[in-house]
């Protein structure tokens, strides 16, 4: 049951700014420019840096650490994409619910220890949504880009994938209290490949199936 179903019709959800197709596409060219420059900027600071695998090694590092925080910080921010999806008369299905929550427990718990692997995470999911947000943002501009969508899709399940080979990686070299963390992480990482399978099982797959 969606608990924050009855509150869609209400001027939390359907007011201004959340229908606005102004806020809209300002809100997709937004997490699209900020997600270019988190992974041009981490980009840049992780290969100035001697690569190690060690605790704690590159989150050490001050500019990098900054960095992890601001995209931290852009996870709260991105649940107005659940209100935009209300404000169109859409329930959010559970994978979205799932990613986004669990996207901003994991990595504050990542910055807050300095977990070595959200850096690298960060990267990752950083260049993924300068992908994603300019699709959206394209798309509501009614400018269209055929095919795009279900690559996208293909892309964040090989994020999941290349994110837990790192988890792993780093995972001895952690401190005890890393290793639990990297172990939730894993966990929600793990949780949102089977979605995001399941998800292309029904949206794409399914419909391909239709048409042979």
């Amino acid at each position: 049951m969606d608990l924050l179903a009855p509150l869609a019709g209400t001027v939390l959800y359907v007011s201004y700014p959340w229908n606005s197709k102004q806020f809209i596409i300002l809100h997709n060219l937004f997490l699209q420019l900020f997600s270019t420059w988190t992974f041009v900027s981490l980009s840049h600071a992780l290969l100035t840096k001697e690569f190690r695998i060690e605790s704690q090694y590159y989150m050490n590092d001050p500019w990098i650490n900054q960095l992890v925080f601001y995209f931290y910080l852009s996870k709260y921010y991105e649940y107005l994409d659940t209100f935009i999806l209300y404000s169109k008369g859409k329930t959010p299905i559970f994978l979205q619910k799932y990613h986004h929550i669990g996207a901003a427990i994991v990595w504050h718990l990542g910055w807050r220890f300095k977990v070595d692997s959200v850096a690298f995470g960060s990267l990752i999911n950083g260049f993924i949504h300068s992908i994603m947000y300019l699709y959206y943002f394209l798309t509501t501009l009614n400018i269209r880009v055929p095919l795009i969508k279900p690559y996208i899709t293909y892309l964040q399940l090989t994020q999941f994938v290349v994110g837990t080979i790192i988890g792993f990686i780093w995972f001895p070299y952690e401190t005890y209290e890393n290793k639990i963390i990297t172990i939730i992480t894993i966990l929600y990482v793990v949780g949102n490949f089977v979605l995001f399978v399941k998800f292309v099982q029904d949206n794409y797959q399914t419909k391909t199936a239709r048409l042979e």
